[in-house]
């Protein structure tokens, strides 16, 4: 049933491609008699003082095309051409009177006609006939170069292909165009379809986009123009499964230093040049791949971009469903394909972007599929027939799950970390100088926005440039409150209104905490001048004194990323995944760092090893904690380990050991415990002195924690609550001196 399923499936796709390839066919004969334009003629020729463009000749420098301000571009003037149909007519005139005497006007004005005809229809219809029309929809378009879905492409099966070309960045994605084709070479015009008025084209031999340049389409460019929108829909339902990534040519983008659009590290930048030369040249230090791991968003991608044009070669950006096929054996062809492409370029770059997820460890993969590719790939990168014109290029943020085959096969592995503080302001700088800002940037922006990375600084600068508007400036102010707001992204949620006055602790106590916080928030500056930063920070005492109100303050105050696991979060059921879930705990932390991990109640996640209630889970936990929070391991990124317990001795040892500091929590004295009375009444409907209550309540309850006094208020407002519903107005809700006597402190 299945053969016969998959059959149904492939017949209906060969006709489909079959359709698209008839369809594909009918496009220039449509096209040519609709642009036979003199304008469209003029503007395909390069100007006479350059030479023609060959097949291998780039139609752009370094610098964008200029384009033409509305209404005002001009096709460039080819006077030469009409100047000499002219005069070639003129002197057909003269030579045919000197036969036929005395009809030498009616000659000239038949002669002056035929030079029109040949002006306006005749020279434009031979001239096109050495180019190719091709509809096609704009899928990406940049300053210097696009790509666009083209019908009709020789190489593909279906007649439709994704083709690379030079673009002016006028083009929004979804737009139809007609891209003009010399014969066998390059685009060197594109005709802006329109529903209404006239059209624009861009003449990249002129480097200049004329507006109004040729009139509407006719009606059947516009049907013709609705039907291969239609054909594109069906093309990406069948077609794509069945074409293999398209190379993207370095050089396309123009020339210059490949490494301009990245902000990278000198050393890196060094190391990468060493390897890219090495496998440019081909020589016998070259290595078979490179893995570049790092955090999400610091540009692995760009780089890989960057290598590829430093070498000069053609570039396979290849993902999971270029690869995967509907069936068995097809995901094996896919890949062999993809690599023969490759082996038939002289020199080519296969970029796999998150390659976790193509590469991950055989052991972890149920689907057949994945290993078919994996198997694959292996055996055609460096199988029997050893290649070395293939570099293979991998990025990462999960290095540890990719298989060791795979990593073997790499050879060069090269972390890219999180920018410098001097990074940060360059990347920062350029984005903002994108969007149109010119000033400067405000004092301390290196140290606002340390543990980001270069796409959490592009998100940055447009939310800053929302913000101002078109003619603000930035302030300090705002670049620390947009910081802090996206340091709560992905952060465990705390309490708002958690602030050092809020918090009731000993002068001693409280000096330390903030001593720890500032040293946090500094974390970048202290680190550059050798100061050790503390690593872990255990709270104890009775329960109910505030050790996870201390955690909410030091995350609101210190304005890092807070992130806190619970006991549900990181107890698993299945023997070995404890272990993992640690891990990837402290992963997301160091991947979002400086960042404090929160872990409440220790005493049940890490309790003594060898005791009767511990169980494998917490075996793992344990061993996984001591590894992560200083193990054999050199983890990057500072992750400050807050833990609160009410049973310290019950802790393991060794998890004891790696917290630096311990901070005591007792219960609070009277004077404390008046103050933690006050700041709960604070905002609360009092009907009486808060002073005095508060004093009074703190007396008469020794012993009482923080926990047992918000319970002492919250049964008086619940009290309070219920005189007021039972008098039937409850917007006068009032807390009574009454309301707290017949309560109880504990």
């Amino acid at each position: 049933m299945a053969a016969v399923i998959g059959r149904e499936r492939t017949q209906g796709r060969s006709k489909a491609e079959r359709q698209l390839r008839a369809f594909a066919r009918r496009i220039d004969p449509i096209l040519r008699p609709a642009y036979a334009h003199r304008v469209l003629a003029k503007l395909v020729l390069p100007p006479f003082w350059r030479r023609y463009f060959t097949q291998d000749s780039q139609f752009h420098s370094d610098k964008p095309a200029p384009v033409a301000a509305a209404g005002s571009g001009r096709p460039p003037l080819m006077w030469l051409p009409s100047l000499a149909s002219a005069m070639a007519w003129v002197i057909a005139s003269q030579v045919v009177n000197s036969f036929w005497p005395g009809q030498v006007t009616i000659w000239l004005m038949a002669c002056l006609t035929a030079a029109l005809i040949t002006e306006f229809w005749l020279w434009p219809t031979v001239l096109l006939l050495g180019f190719n029309l091709r509809l096609m929809q704009t899928q990406a378009s940049g300053p210097t170069s696009g790509r666009y879905l083209a019908a009709r492409v020789g190489r593909s099966s279906s007649g439709f292909d994704i083709i690379n070309g030079p673009s002016i960045g006028t083009s929004a994605p979804g737009d139809l165009v007609v891209g003009v084709f010399r014969r066998f070479g390059p685009m060197v015009a594109l005709v802006h379809l329109t529903a209404e008025g006239r059209q624009a084209v861009t003449s990249f031999p002129h480097r200049v986009q004329v507006k109004d340049a040729l009139p509407r389409p006719r009606r059947a460019v516009r049907r013709l123009a609705e039907q291969f929108d239609e054909q594109c829909t069906t093309w990406r339902r069948i077609g794509q499964t069945r074409s293999a990534p398209t190379p993207l040519r370095s050089g396309s983008a123009g020339g210059g230093d490949p490494w301009a659009s990245v902000v990278i590290e000198a050393d890196v930048q060094t190391e990468l040049d060493g390897l890219a030369e090495a496998f440019s040249e081909g020589r016998s230090t070259a290595s078979g791949g490179l893995l570049l791991h790092g955090p999400p968003g610091t540009g692995k991608t760009l780089i890989a971009r960057a290598l590829a044009a430093r070498i000069g070669c053609a570039f396979y950006p290849i993902s999971l469903p270029d690869l995967k096929a509907e069936w068995t054996g097809m995901s094996g062809q896919r890949t062999r394909e993809l690599w023969q492409r490759a082996l038939n370029e002289p020199r080519a770059v296969l970029f796999v972007d998150e390659c976790d997820g193509l590469f991950s460890r055989r052991t972890m993969r149920p689907d057949s599929f994945l290993q078919e590719i994996l198997t694959t790939f292996l055996s055609e990168w460096d199988g029997f027939g050893k290649q070395g014109t293939v570099w293979v290029v991998g990025a990462t943020n999960r290095r540890d799950t990719i298989d060791p085959a795979i990593l073997s096969r790499f050879g060069e592995e090269v972390e890219i970390g999180l920018p410098s503080a001097s990074s940060r302001e360059t990347i920062l700088r350029r984005e903002l100088t994108t969007r149109g800002y010119q000033a400067p940037l405000p004092d301390r922006s290196a140290e606002l926005t340390t543990g980001m990375a270069g796409r959490d600084l592009s998100s940055l600068a447009g939310r800053l440039m929302r913000a101002i508007g078109e003619d603000g400036a930035i302030t300090p102010e705002l670049l620390t409150k947009h910081t802090a707001r996206w340091r709560k992204q992905g952060s465990t949620v705390v309490d708002i209104k958690a602030s050092w006055d809020r918090l009731v602790l000993a002068e001693d106590t409280l000096s330390e905490l903030q001593s720890v916080a500032g040293m946090l928030q500094h974390a970048a500056a202290l680190t550059a001048r050798g100061v050790d930063l503390p690593r872990g920070l255990m709270l104890s005492g009775p329960p109910g004194t505030g050790k996870t109100q201390i955690a909410r303050t030091i995350a609101q105050e210190s304005g890092l990323h807070f992130i806190a696991g619970s006991t549900a979060e990181l107890k698993a059921g299945v023997v070995g995944q404890s272990g993992e879930r640690v891990r990837d705990l402290f992963t997301r932390a160091r991947e979002a760092a400086p960042a404090i991990l929160f872990i409440d109640e220790l005493d049940i996640l890490a309790p003594v090893r060898g005791g009767l209630t511990v169980d494998s889970a917490v075996g793992e936990i344990v061993g996984q904690l001591l590894q992560e929070m200083d193990g054999v391991t050199a983890n990057a990124g500072h992750v400050f380990v807050l833990a609160a317990s009410n049973r310290p001795e019950v802790i393991d040892p060794a998890i004891r050991s790696r917290f630096t500091r311990t901070i005591t929590v007792p219960l609070p004295s009277e004077d404390e415990r008046r103050r933690i009375v006050l700041a709960l009444l604070r905002d609360k409907p009092l009907d009486g002195d808060a002073e005095a209550l508060a004093s009074q309540l703190a007396h008469e309850s020794p012993d009482a924690s923080g926990r047992d006094l918000r319970g002492l208020i919250g049964q008086a407002e619940q009290r309070a609550v219920m005189r007021a519903l039972a008098a039937g107005q409850p917007e006068t809700v009032t807390l009574r001196p009454e309301d707290f006597a017949k309560g109880e402190a504990r």
